[in-house]
């Protein structure tokens, strides 16, 4: 539900916030300032001790992680999708799910010294993308499925942050926006024409919505990386980075991530737009979004087509800048380099996002059979992607036996010891004790002068004692 999806999105990013929170602090610490620009001149002079940095700097990941919903805090992004779809486009492209890489970015500078640091970045950003990806394979939520998606296209941004390149981050950070609100505005009018989101009771709707239809075609050969659309230079620059700064291990497991990503977005799309319809209500509910809902799509599909091009010199210079995209795209402290393009890891890269595509359509176009042979391939890795690897499971388990284990005996001693003992025992034994001095109280006057007599005896005889 939408109330447990906000629990969800509030608790795990909390849980980053806190890390974030421990990281400002270590960083004041040291520098004395809140200013990046002195934390920065500070780490660079060595004023930090080596561990204590890195242990900052993995602290203010943490935080930027549970932001931009890297793993482990990944989870919450999906579930997400409960909200309204056009804020779902906002979140994804220009907001808070962005702001971890920024914030990366921003203090990449400092990154630069705490190498252990930025190595996590790395190795988390390239975690992150697989794992995304995997599941968007599996995914039934055309919303679900983009979600996945963002949280792999977010790990290849923090992939270019983790080998020291903000520009090509920055960059895909740049172009994702793009295609991705497009995406998300596309699944918006498929589900408002359909009211229905789970992609496999639609198919054919291309009949029915063709400017719909287009437009999510364009932002999908975006996501996959199809030359000369917006994804494509934004993401070879990021293959390119990973070659130089991390070997070959790094880079073919981005390069397959890329592929995946192509082959999820051709079932996206065969399974939504093609084939024939698997529901008939909900397909002859279906009808072509109004001009005020294609019109912001046909906007960014324009965008989504030509945003790439400016990475390029001479459209950079047209433009007014001579340093390439570089010029634009960097933070201050740490400057940008200029755009490169590589004809190996171009060619290399499209045709493995052409091979994804054609697997896609191997797999999911004509009948249900082949997707049902294709969960027959492996359908031990089937159900463990369907279980999201079972780390929400895990998750699950640790509240339920760890968490709320721990909350009940905190709350069994508050209630019988602190309440029961030391609140209402003290007030019960208070009471007690007045009920029996009451008695010494009768109101009187032989019981006082009794009482008066047996101390002054008492008094005397300790008085006789002394002397």
């Amino acid at each position: 539900t939408a109330a447990e999806a906000a629990k969800k999105a509030f608790i795990t990013t909390r849980i980053g916030d806190v890390r974030l929170l421990i990281g400002i602090i270590l960083q004041w610490r040291g520098a004395g300032s809140f200013d990046i620009q002195e934390i920065i001149h500070f780490a660079e002079g060595g004023g930090y001790g080596e561990t204590y940095l890195t242990v900052t700097m993995l602290m203010l990941f943490a935080g930027a992680a549970g932001k931009s919903a890297q793993f482990p805090f990944h989870v919450w992004l999906p579930d997400a999708m409960e909200g309204p779809t056009p804020v779902s486009a906002l979140i994804h492209a220009a907001t808070m799910v962005v702001a971890g890489v920024y914030l990366v970015a921003r203090m990449m500078p400092v990154f630069d010294v705490a190498l252990v640091a930025r190595d996590v970045v790395l190795y988390i950003g390239l975690t992150t993308a697989a794992l995304g990806a995997t599941l968007g394979l599996v995914t039934s939520d055309i919303k679900r499925v983009l979600a996945y998606s963002t949280v792999s296209q977010l790990g290849f941004m923090f992939v270019a942050l983790g080998v020291g390149s903000v520009t090509a981050a920055m960059f895909h950070l740049f172009t994702h926006a793009f295609f991705k609100s497009l995406l998300f505005l596309g699944s918006g009018s498929v589900i408002h024409a359909t009211e229905e989101q789970v992609v496999e009771t639609l198919g054919g709707l291309r009949r029915k919505m063709p400017a719909t239809t287009t437009l999510f075609v364009i932002g999908s050969l975006a996501l996959a990386g199809i030359v000369p659309l917006a994804g494509f230079w934004s993401k070879d620059e990021i293959l390119l980075v990973l070659q130089d700064g991390a070997g070959f291990g790094p880079f073919v497991i981005l390069a397959a991530t890329a592929a995946l990503t192509a082959i999820y977005t051709t079932r996206l799309v065969l399974l939504t737009f093609f084939g024939e319809p698997k529901d008939q209500a909900a397909y002859d509910h279906a009808h072509e979004s109004p001009a005020v809902m294609i019109l912001p799509m046909a906007l960014l599909a324009l965008l989504a087509v030509i945003a790439g091009f400016v990475a390029l010199d001479p459209v950079g210079r047209a433009l007014g800048f001579t340093g390439g995209i570089g010029e634009v795209v960097f933070t201050q402290g740490h400057e940008g380099h200029a755009f490169k393009l590589d004809a190996t890891i171009a060619i290399g890269a499209t045709v493995s996002a052409l091979a994804g595509i054609v697997l896609g359509f191997i797999y999911w176009s004509g009948t249900a059979e082949r997707a049902v042979r294709a969960r027959q391939w492996s359908p031990e890795f089937h159900d463990l992607l369907v279980n999201r690897y079972y780390i929400d499971h895990l998750y699950q388990f640790t509240i339920d036996r760890v968490v709320l284990g721990l909350a009940t005996v905190v709350a069994y001693f508050d209630r019988w010891v602190v309440n029961e003992t030391g609140v209402d025992g003290s007030a019960q034994g208070i009471s007690f004790a007045g009920y029996r001095l009451k008695f010494f109280q009768t109101g009187r006057i032989p019981n006082y002068a009794l009482a008066m007599a047996i101390g002054v005896i008492v008094l005397a005889l300790v008085a006789v004692g002394r002397t």
